[in-house]
């Protein structure tokens, strides 16, 4: 659910999600004019410092007096709303009236050295999933590179965009599939720890059944090394 802008929600897709709206007293990097957005821009923070992790950012844009903001900050472990998407940020380099910064959804990927750089593609590729279904006046995905002459994203980029684009369009097939998860009960973790290590599975529980089998026949694998069979 989207109610003036933000997204009131807990969770995106099993991602945790937060608020933490720039100041309105910000003005230099919440300006508040308002926005219709036509597209999303996929950016990458390029702070590799470890601790530059989405709520480091967060309390940056919160507290900077640079034209600099954008929508969301993600991170391998939360999405973090900046402003509401109908209001603009000052992201896309292209100036005050740019398309840019004026009617594009602003979403920053961080790159900490010591993050899942691959969990955050994921988690990102969740957040504008959500943002394509329930914001109808988006048309388009794209880069920081579409509206200046920046390598931006730049490991998204070098990786093939093509390729997140798909990461994005394959969302609902990873979301079904997640459903199909159940946990491992501790009573059975060992024997499932074994059979993902003899390749009797891949180690993702489809079935509580199929946890049931697996330690059945780990107990019988067992009871014949013991020759108690």
């Amino acid at each position: 659910m989207i109610e003036n802008g933000i997204i009131k929600l807990d969770n995106i897709f099993n991602v945790p999600f937060e608020v933490d709206l720039i100041p309105k007293e910000n003005k230099s990097s919440r300006p508040a004019l308002p926005m219709q957005p036509t597209s999303i821009t996929v950016h990458e923070t390029g702070n590799v410092e470890e601790s530059a992790d989405a709520r480091t950012h967060t309390k940056y844009v919160d507290n900077t007096r640079r034209y600099v903001s954008w929508h969301f900050t993600i991170d391998d472990n939360v999405i973090i709303q900046e402003l509401p998407i109908i209001e603009n940020a000052w992201h896309a380099g292209d100036g005050p009236k740019g398309k840019g910064n004026r009617t594009s959804i602003a979403v920053e990927i961080c790159v900490n050295k010591g993050g899942d750089f691959e969990k955050a593609k994921n988690n990102a590729a969740k957040l504008i999933y959500y943002l394509k279904q329930h914001v109808g006046t988006v048309q388009f995905v794209t880069t920081h590179s579409k509206w200046i002459k920046k390598d931006c994203p730049h490991n998204i980029l070098k990786s093939g965009w093509d390729n997140f684009l798909a990461r994005i369009d394959n969302v609902y097939n990873v979301i079904q599939q997640e459903k199909k998860i159940y946990p491992v009960p501790d009573w059975a973790k060992e024997s499932w720890k074994w059979a993902v290590e003899k390749g009797i599975n891949d180690g993702i529980v489809q079935s509580p059944l199929e946890v049931q089998f697996t330690h059945m026949l780990f107990k019988y694998n067992k009871a014949r090394k013991e020759g108690r069979l």
